[in-house]
């Protein structure tokens, strides 16, 4: 059984000090932001309805944004200390929150989605008030849904902004997305931005995009939708065009980290060149290309991404001959992300195949 730590598990805990334990979580959720709103006026009225605590404490949603944005909020530290004082003196039982707080920092010791910071971050503490507050900021920075039958870690989280890593098909998060809100899915290719997939039955003397790439997994599910190869190179033609992106040389290359947006249903696919064709058609593209791309990547969602979810495979691990290992690729990006943290409006998933899982568990694990 895995220990996982979130707002959820706080909120258990903490709720078992109450003087008043018949109270609803609803209404136990509420007192607390109630508390926070009538000491620090916010801009807007905080309240969360029982269907949305409902999901949260099944873990099922992270916390509105209107609640992880009081963490960008100035002073916010000493703020929430101080509406623990008046929420402890006034609404809990002395001995019943002495056996809360002792719980909460063993649930803490022993969470698996906390690094050893976090951890003695709390165990260093002895003020009540102290452990509570600190306790409550973790809460709302850590990821509070448990994702079933898939690992995942957090690598970012600020407010209602982060960066995580999950294991999977990228395209389930793209072409099998439900959700009414856009997802935006990057797709690494080639700076002449291809479209014609070189099967095996053509047998070419210089292919052109492997099937086997994700470049070519894309076109192959969009082609699949009803799109025509002409259509997709008229789109991304058009999509340069509306904003005056110009080739750098006669053979329609475009420089590294150069994007194209194509729409289809509640996707935004970023067409994303990393990698260089040389005169017989091979992807090469270097670290400092990767570098580029991430950078621009970053800066194009911050300007345009609108804060949709954005999905981004590890880069450089395949046919573009950077040769980067999974765990190098996925320090690459991190480490990028990390020096544009403010380029971070909304979250990003960094979405890894399954059979480096084994490899990154470890690895992340010995990390902590």
């Amino acid at each position: 059984m895995i220990t996982i730590y979130n707002f959820a598990c706080f909120i258990r805990i903490f709720k078992k000090a109450c003087r008043y334990v018949d109270n609803s979580i609803e209404l136990f959720v509420n007192k607390l932001i109630k508390t926070y709103n009538s000491k620090f006026q916010t801009e807007y009225e905080l309240y969360l309805d029982k269907s949305t605590i409902s999901r949260i404490m099944n873990n099922k949603i992270n916390l509105p944004k209107k609640i992880l944005n009081l963490l960008l909020e100035d002073d916010f530290e000493k703020k929430i200390n101080r509406v623990f004082s008046l929420y402890v003196n006034e609404k809990t039982k002395p001995k019943l929150l002495v056996d809360s707080i002792n719980e909460l920092k063993n649930e803490i010791s022993k969470a698996e989605n906390l690094n050893e910071n976090q951890k003695k971050a709390i165990s260093n503490l002895e003020d009540n008030i102290e452990i509570l507050s600190t306790a409550f900021i973790l809460a709302l920075k850590v990821d509070n849904i448990i994702k079933q039958n898939k690992y995942s870690q957090i690598i970012y989280q600020n407010g209602a902004n982060s960066v995580d890593l999950v294991f999977g098909d990228i395209f389930k998060f793209g072409f099998d997305n439900r959700k009414k809100e856009k997802n935006i899915i990057v797709i690494p290719v080639n700076t002449s931005f291809e479209t014609h997939i070189t099967t095996k039955a053509e047998k070419e003397k210089f292919p052109l995009v492997s099937e086997q790439t994700i470049h070519g997994m894309w076109l192959s599910r969009i082609y699949k939708c009803g799109y025509k190869e002409e259509s997709i190179k008229n789109e991304i033609k058009s999509y340069f065009e509306r904003y005056n992106i110009n080739p750098i040389d006669n053979d329609n290359n475009y420089p590294i980290g150069t994007i194209a947006e194509i729409y289809h249903k509640n996707m935004i696919f970023y067409l994303l060149a990393i990698s260089r064709f040389d005169e017989k058609n091979k992807a090469k593209s270097y670290k400092e290309d990767i570098i580029t791309s991430l950078n621009n990547l970053l800066e194009h969602y911050d300007n345009f991404g609108q804060g949709y979810h954005l999905y981004l495979p590890l880069i450089g691990t395949g046919r573009s001959r950077v040769y980067l290992s999974s765990i190098d690729s996925l320090n690459l990006i991190s480490s990028e992300m990390m020096k544009n943290k403010e380029q971070i409006q909304g979250n990003i998933t960094i979405v890894a195949l399954p059979k480096f899982q084994s490899t990154l568990i470890k690895i992340l694990s010995k990390e902590k």
